[in-house]
């Protein structure tokens, strides 16, 4: 009985670390595959107008949501290399209201 449970102990070991390994595998090729868009800065504006229509008090509220994005780019000369360095494009501003 002693032996069965190190056996069953030592495959649920096994079987958790080769899971966990090709896990990490996968999800780092993933990562390497897509095209990596930073957020700079959220910002969310709410802003009430009072109007007066008719004689009556009438009062309208609007949200601007703004958001700054910026992609995450390297220079073409130090392509494959460890120590890349990082150019600054310009940066993408969208303004939903």
């Amino acid at each position: 009985m002693k032996h069965l449970q190190t056996y069953i102990s030592f495959a649920l070991l096994s079987l958790l670390t080769t899971s966990l390994g090709y896990a990490q595998v996968s999800n780092m090729q993933e990562e390497a595959r897509t095209l990596r868009i930073d957020t700079i800065a959220l910002e969310t504006t709410e802003k009430t107008y009072k109007l007066y229509e008719d004689g009556e008090l009438i009062k309208n509220t609007v949200r601007i949501n703004t958001a700054q994005t910026q992609e995450m780019q390297f220079e073409n000369e130090d392509k494959g290399k460890v120590d890349q360095d990082r150019v600054f494009p310009k940066k993408t501003i969208y303004k939903t209201v």
